[in-house]
């Protein structure tokens, strides 16, 4: 097997199987080196250098990965000579970008758009749902909703093209063990029930739809360090393209959480949180990548933090102020005022920014009509007018009685 003509599956888990020790394996994937075309073009001085590993052991990596690539030759020390198939230097050449588009291509390019249930968020801010060409950042305080949300998203993008859907499959990373099979069958079951009083016809596009289905067109990833985070968002591209074509086609892939594996731990060595942010930053352009070549959703679930300015502290998404930047829409899962649930969107694709309130129920995510909550909203007043109830106890409101999570 030949380095330039190997097999990029094979490619993005080859750390796994180098003869390497475990800190400069780490170093290695710190530095963003994961796959064979990584280190192509690479001399020993400047993987040296930028994995901040010793020289002898840059010139160990470099040999045994181009016996990887079917060669015995070593490398020579020299830092004029890098990594190529016949060990000599190779040259740049550039020509026209592959993916460029006209202005106008874009503009008539029909983007597909993946619904909530909350037709008061999709309608009137989303203008039809979440893009399926770009990323969508989900940020939220713990037990708000981000996963109910995740995983009806999981179910929805499977409504099929005919009644305005995606008509596609879902990939589910999970990162922090918070995914719930039978709370997704619950949710699968109530949408396609919903369908079904849609369509209201036995022989429509539902009529082979069922829960198992449903189920099995969910992907579901098990993910336990940022290791394999890593490795498994570098897989991802080439194994869209080498997906069978007889089955429905990926149009979301959902990360719960991106944050998790990358809040504790880079803060205590030195470089550390350097580190981080590049790393974030190239999973970031890979998502970026496969949502714009396979026009699906990338939703990344993002947690909170406490920040202080001006002596005032307030909350703000996790991962600094780089990682903001990174995402295409943004929607912040909230209290309001009164304890209510809502989704503000602060960022967003041919769409407006603003917010509506939502509520978990039995049936999964949903919306809740504007004059509802205008009326329990008078019932809050007029329960702070009264104060306290009967017994010394608090009057219950309406928002207390919804499921929680």
């Amino acid at each position: 097997m030949n380095i330039n003509d190997s097999d990029p599956l094979t490619d993005a888990y080859f750390l796994n199987t180098l003869d390497v020790n475990h800190t400069n394996k780490t170093k290695l994937i710190d530095a963003g080196l994961t796959t064979l075309k990584d280190f192509q073009g690479l001399t020993i001085t400047s993987l040296s250098k930028e994995a901040e590993i010793p020289h002898k052991d840059a010139m160990d990596i470099l040999n045994k990965i181009r016996e990887m690539g079917g060669t015995k030759q070593s490398i020579s020390a020299q830092p004029s000579i890098i990594l190529s198939q016949q060990n000599k230097p190779t040259q740049q050449t550039y020509s026209q970008p592959v993916n460029m588009s006209s202005g106008l291509d874009m503009f008539e390019k029909p983007t597909k758009k993946l619904v909530t249930m909350c037709p008061e968020l999709d309608v009137e801010l989303l203008n039809g749902g979440i893009p399926c060409d770009s990323v969508t950042e989900i940020c939220g305080v713990p037990g708000i909703g981000k996963t109910q949300l995740g995983m009806q998203l999981a179910v929805n993008v499977q409504m099929p093209e005919e009644l305005g859907g995606c008509g596609g499959s879902a990939i589910y990373i999970d990162t922090e063990g918070s995914f719930m099979v039978d709370r997704v069958y619950d949710i699968a079951a109530n949408f396609l029930h919903y369908l079904k009083n849609v369509t209201n016809d036995e022989e429509s596009c539902v009529s082979n739809m069922s829960v198992d289905s449903m189920l099995s067109n969910i992907q579901y990833y098990r993910i336990y360090n940022y290791i394999e985070q890593i490795s498994l968002v570098n897989v991802l591209l080439e194994q869209l393209r080498q997906a069978p074509r007889d089955e429905p086609p990926v149009k979301v892939i959902i990360i719960d959480s991106i944050t998790f594996h990358f809040r504790y731990g880079f803060d205590v060595v030195e470089g550390g949180m350097a580190k981080r942010t590049k790393l974030l930053s190239n999973m970031s352009n890979q998502l970026s990548q496969i949502a714009n070549e396979f026009q699906c959703a990338v939703i990344v679930m993002n947690q909170v933090t406490t920040r202080v300015e001006n002596d005032v502290w307030y909350v703000a998404p996790a991962l600094g102020q780089t990682w903001s930047h990174q995402s295409t829409n943004k929607l912040y899962l909230e209290y309001d005022a009164q304890r209510q649930q809502q989704v503000r969107v602060t960022k967003i694709k041919n769409g407006t920014t603003g917010s509506r309130h939502f509520t978990i129920v039995a049936a999964g995510f949903r919306g809740i009509p504007q004059q509802q909550v205008e009326e329990e909203q008078e019932g809050l007043e007029d329960q702070d007018v009264d104060g306290i109830g009967q017994g010394g106890q608090s009057v219950p409101n309406e928002f207390n009685k919804r499921p929680r999570i």
